[in-house]
């Protein structure tokens, strides 16, 4: 169900990609990417496999956004959102990662104890006051919940726009630049006339 509405999301971005593309974009969506010409092609794409798998994506995504303003300026402010949620949460993080040490380290000076009747006493009032802290972070605990998914939806979005801005690229080079099949033709000829003429050479003379 989950990959049906991914795809059925794909096909509906291509087709307002397609409706809502201006005439200038329609030619340059026509053309070979410049990603794929010969010269990368030749020296990028040989070592695609030794760096990481999505290069070629990146690469193409990064060649439409010079083609598209709206596009470039998108991927500016997803990049400024990151960056921004990053400082927000700071100061939120350091105030949690201090009192989770402050509380382990509580608990490690009240297992020093010896007498038993005082350490469950203490244990008691610290356990009510580390109730109290928990129930005042509960409301930021629940917004940075909700901040970290809304954020996953956002980077699935991200990975499904350069999906569909490149697949229509990629469409392009598949259809402009698919080799005539004559020179494929042309060297299986020369080997079978290759083969014929080797094949006396290896009769063993009886």
């Amino acid at each position: 169900m989950k990959n049906a509405f991914i795809l059925g999301f794909i096909m509906l971005c291509l087709s307002c990609t397609q409706q809502n593309t201006s005439l200038e974009e329609a030619v340059l969506i026509e053309e070979t990417p410049e990603a794929l010409d010969e010269n990368y092609s030749d020296v990028a794409m040989g070592s695609f496999n030794k760096r990481y798998h999505s290069s070629i994506i990146d690469k193409l995504f990064e060649e439409a956004m010079g083609n598209k303003p709206k596009l470039k300026s998108l991927v500016k402010e997803l990049d400024e959102m990151e960056e921004m949620r990053g400082d927000s949460l700071k100061a939120f993080r350091k105030y949690i990662r201090n009192n989770n040490t402050y509380w382990q380290s509580v608990y490690h000076e009240l297992g020093l104890l010896n007498d038993t009747i005082m350490s469950k006493e203490v244990e008691g009032v610290l356990k009510t006051l580390q109730a109290s802290y928990e129930s005042k972070l509960r409301n930021h605990l629940m917004a940075d919940s909700i901040i970290w998914e809304k954020n996953k939806v956002l980077n699935d979005y991200r990975i499904l726009m350069k999906l569909v801005v490149t697949e229509p690229m990629m469409h392009n080079y598949q259809n402009n630049e698919l080799p005539d099949i004559k020179q494929l033709n042309d060297m299986a000829a020369r080997l079978d006339s290759l083969i014929l003429k080797a094949k006396p050479f290896t009769e063993i003379q009886k």
